[in-house]
């Protein structure tokens, strides 16, 4: 036998026993891999002895059967130190204490890697966790051992609890300080009637409808959480500013004289409302991203000067800022108001009710919102008048404006605004010449009170050429303060 021969042999064999020695580990880590998939979560956090506190827990608040079920979840499992100096009223407190321990806990599965760079969880009790990819940490908590696979989900450890953060209803109203806000807010509850969350307890014989148990069925809302935005709802993220009461006071004193009525009540409503409802935001701005100029869902700019804030939060669904200064512009907060020629729409908007044709509204590329109103050939050798309402106009002086571009027959185009009655002289007749595009100025006017106001376009009540029509792009109201 040769000793090339004799080498190949023992090379051959070494080989082999190696991948066999291989094989052999392959099957272990597989087999032990197996076996940690094959157990649910409850098995890994009791098989831990740095995590029996947080197990003692998951069984006292009936959680242990959850995450023993064939249900994904990603648990993150504060240490025996982490729980050590848990407060023993929460313990106590069985809803406490599902709120709690609810809020380490998600439905699916997440991993280290699944934020890039950060990812907002819903935990079981209906808060949100966030958590920081590069930092490794989940509210401010650390991960010191993550992803470890089992059947139904997922585990980390973390060196902290997670408590759960309120959300920013719940903050504001815990507050000592903005009392005139929060009580004016608070004020705008109101008891509502749900058929679908009544008891029912009989048919009334007589009209068959349903007769329901007394106080079943009752639920709280809100004016300012339908209506501005729901601070309340964990799902969205929002920028909340509280004011100090006298940073309200102030921005209330601003804007009064254009929220008076007949009635003092209703002008101290009004003028909270115009205050409040510009303080709340579509989303999440910390103080590391915090502009010096926010818009509110109202489009009014919001200044904002960092050295008025008094305190901030970051809620389970946002931050909350307590500021002792906003210092609002009235021009952003009394805007101009634009009324468009197609906006008459109702049936008593119009002198006739033929709608047809010769009343109409029509596409033009040029004109604002790309139509405008005209009406011809209607047949009133008398004149004929369309109707706009403002339902809610703030007091003061206004400049008014018209546009309307007569683009058909021959003659200039003749017509007035008339305020309050068709018949009022507010306003005189003005002439626009043929094809011009501008608008065409009418004066000023002030109004007294907050409310409503009626605005007629009155045709020339004259014959003429294309009798007497109307052409309206806009009307136009700029507040002179």
């Amino acid at each position: 036998m040769t000793y090339t021969r004799i080498y190949l042999i023992i090379l051959t064999a070494f080989v082999l026993t190696a991948l066999a020695a291989c094989e052999d580990r392959w099957e272990e880590h597989n087999a032990l891999k197996d076996a940690v998939l094959k157990e649910n979560l409850m098995q890994p956090i009791k098989a831990n002895p740095n995590l029996s506190r947080f197990a003692e827990l998951l069984e006292k608040t009936g959680y242990d059967e959850l995450l023993s079920s064939s249900r994904l979840f990603t648990v993150w499992a504060p240490t025996n130190e982490a729980l050590a100096n848990l407060d023993p009223a929460i313990v106590e407190d069985t809803d406490k204490l599902k709120q709690l321990i609810g809020n380490h806990i998600s439905y699916q599965q997440y991993y280290t890697y699944s934020p890039n760079p950060a990812l907002r969880i819903k935990a079981i009790n209906g808060k949100y966790l966030n958590w920081d990819g590069p930092t490794s940490t989940i509210d401010g908590a650390t991960t010191v051992e993550g992803d470890l696979q089992v059947s139904n989900g997922v585990l980390h450890v973390i060196d902290q609890v997670i408590t759960p953060k309120m959300n920013t209803w719940e903050y504001v109203n815990s507050l000592s300080v903005g009392g005139r806000q929060k009580s004016f807010i608070n004020n705008l509850s109101f008891d509502f009637f749900s058929p679908d969350l009544a008891e029912q307890t009989g048919v009334d014989p007589t009209t068959g409808a349903p007769i329901y148990k007394p106080g079943t069925g009752i639920v709280k809302r809100n004016t300012y959480l339908e209506q501005v935005r729901n601070i309340m709802h964990e799902d969205s993220l929002n920028t909340f500013i509280v004011l100090t009461d006298e940073a309200f006071e102030n921005e209330y004193n601003k804007i009064e004289g254009f929220y008076a009525t007949s009635s003092e009540d209703s002008t101290r409503n009004l003028t909270s409302w115009n205050v409040v409802k510009d303080l709340a935001f579509k989303g999440l701005y910390t103080p590391e991203n915090l502009p010096d100029t926010l818009v509110s869902l109202f489009n009014v700019k919001v200044p904002i000067d960092k050295s008025a804030i008094v305190s901030s939060y970051r809620t389970s669904n946002g931050m909350v800022y307590v500021m002792n200064k906003v210092d609002f512009q009235v021009k952003h907060k009394i805007q101009p108001i634009l009324v468009e020629g197609e906006s008459a729409v109702r049936p008593n908007d119009f002198r006739t009710d033929q709608r047809n044709d010769r009343i109409h509204f029509r596409y033009r590329p040029a004109a604002s919102n790309n139509y405008d109103l005209r009406v011809f050939s209607h047949g009133y050798r008398d004149g004929i008048w369309v109707r706009y309402r403002i339902s809610d106009l703030p007091a003061g002086t206004y400049k008014f404006y018209m546009r309307g571009t007569k683009d058909f027959g021959s003659a200039p185009l003749t017509q007035k605004l008339a305020l309050d009655s068709v018949r009022s002289e507010t306003f005189s007749y003005v002439t626009i010449p043929m094809n011009q595009e501008e608008e065409v100025y009418l004066g000023e006017h002030t109004v007294d009170q907050y409310g409503k106001l009626d605005m007629y376009v009155v045709s020339n009540p004259v014959n003429g050429d294309d009798l007497n029509p109307i052409v309206l792009d806009y009307i136009k109201l700029v507040p002179v303060l």
